[in-house]
């Protein structure tokens, strides 16, 4: 159904004036950009929804803190429709998870006073899971690329969809949610397949046998919890896996600045990469790469509050942090 034709009905059964059509006018221009399609029955729904999120993110914005927002394609879902499909972190308080391998310390390094692993060649583009709880195999996937590019030279894709198709007797979910760690140990004992011989669908599929796995590990290290010189040291030698809470809206619509704990909490339910640190107009930062597409946040990255003092950290960030040994 045409934008045009939408609009036409709307019109005739709503008045629509001042800055009410101007909320409409930005919500078509909005729906032709992002190539939405929606049902006639499903249209003022989903206006209603966009006009909200817009509200948000005019009132937040005008508080000036150091976090920015702004309409991206998520901008129809509402903020508890958005954490039950874009997440996936199955956060479980089990400590002989973590006890399978040594809590981490790398000990006396000099520390960079910052670092980049997406300008050293151990990060590949940003990847969008799409509306599949399947966050853990994209922090899963992007700590053993970098890993493997570090240890090799060689930065390759690897399969998110192997993970979700194939690591359920490892305790992952697909779809619905899984565990970084739990991944781990899959890669571990397979291995795991390049993304172009075994390509992401975004849904649960059955387990493919038929490609070769580019990639093995030897284990992995869960880093000490709840220690932010311990996450440095990690970060400092590679792309290190995290689980942080981004139920919040600000997390849905973030653009730009670093993110503080005022504006997000501690109860886990996505897994992401952190790919590096450094500090911006004073603040300190975790770069975070994300997997919901180079069209969120900061071409796909989102900047964590570092050095806040917080025992678990901006977000939780510091409370499960593991990689991948090669």
């Amino acid at each position: 159904m045409s934008t045009a034709l939408l609009f036409a009905g709307l019109s005739v059964a709503t008045p629509f004036a001042g800055e009410e059509s101007n909320y409409m006018f930005q919500f078509l221009q909005w729906y032709k950009q992002h190539n939405k399609t929606y049902t006639r029955e499903s249209f003022g729904e989903r206006y209603m929804t966009f006009k909200k999120n817009v509200q948000f993110i005019k009132e937040h914005n005008a508080k000036n803190l150091s976090v920015k927002v702004g309409l991206n394609e998520f901008a129809d879902m509402t903020n508890e429709e958005f954490g039950t499909v874009m997440k996936g972190y199955n956060h479980i308080n089990r400590p002989y998870i973590r006890s399978k391998n040594s809590k981490h310390n790398l000990g006396a390094i000099k520390l960079p006073t910052s670092i980049d692993w997406t300008t050293k060649g151990a990060v590949t583009p940003v990847k969008n899971q799409a509306q599949c709880g399947s966050c853990w195999a994209f922090s899963t996937t992007g700590s053993v690329e970098g890993a493997n590019a570090i240890a090799t030279g060689n930065l390759v894709s690897l399969s998110e969809q192997e993970l979700v198709d194939c690591a359920g007797s490892y305790g992952n979910q697909g779809c619905n949610g899984g565990l970084m760690d739990y991944a781990f140990e899959y890669v571990r004992a397979k291995g795991l397949c390049t993304e172009s011989a075994y390509p992401y669908k975004g849904v649960n599929g059955v387990c493919k046998s038929s490609c070769t796995a580019a990639v093995k590990i030897s284990g992995y290290t869960d880093v000490t919890s709840e220690s932010e010189d311990a996450l440095m040291q990690a970060v400092a030698q590679q792309p290190v896996s995290v689980a942080i809470e981004a139920d919040r809206s600000v997390f849905q619509f973030y653009t730009s600045g670093v993110m503080d704990s005022s504006q997000c909490g501690t109860q886990l339910d996505h897994g992401v990469l952190v790919v590096g640190y450094g500090e911006q107009d004073g603040e300190g930062y975790w770069k975070v790469k994300n997997s919901w597409g180079a069209s969120w946040g900061m071409n796909g990255y989102i900047l964590l509050g570092r050095g806040t003092g917080e025992k678990a950290g901006v977000c939780g960030v510091l409370m499960q942090p593991s990689y991948p040994t090669m």
